[in-house]
């Protein structure tokens, strides 16, 4: 579920116990399913009726009308139950108990792995497994990214 952008972990806060033990405090994010928007331009400055922000605002609002819920399994593949039996909530928070010197590091893999998750949800990859593809010569951040890299 988590690989393919169904869900995400947001950090909340770390609660130190002594000088080597803490908690660390995650919350369970279902993500909303929008419009494909791959390799689009998107017009992010208007916001009349029918305009990109618009249809996107207009889509989180539905998610979130909705109580946030799980993705609709096609073939009922995908489980997403808490240990009692009852279905997972968004919102839901766990707990992680951890040595202190190791909160820091995950904190900013937590953070990373939430921005891209955000950034999945709100381009309308979440449960899409197709990317676009690195060779179109008109897709100026996948060459802006790869310019970088060299």
């Amino acid at each position: 579920l988590w690989a393919r952008g169904y869900c995400g972990f947001k950090y909340i806060f770390t609660e130190t116990s002594n000088e080597n033990e803490s908690k660390v405090t995650l919350q369970f994010r279902w993500m909303p399913r929008t419009k494909k928007r791959l390799v689009q331009e998107i017009d992010i400055s208007g916001t009349g009726h029918g305009s990109d922000s618009r249809q996107l605002i207009d889509e989180l609002n539905l998610f979130h009308d909705q109580g946030n819920p799980p993705p609709v399994s096609c073939e009922g593949a995908l489980r997403h139950l808490t240990r009692s039996g009852k279905p997972l909530p968004s919102g839901y928070l766990i707990h992680i108990n951890m040595q202190t010197d190791e909160t820091k590091g995950f904190k900013e893999a937590i953070d990373i792995q939430w921005a891209c998750i955000l950034f999945a949800a709100f381009s309308g990859a979440a449960g899409n497994p197709e990317l676009p593809s690195r060779q179109n010569p008109d897709d100026k951040a996948m060459q802006w990214i790869q310019s970088q890299a060299r």
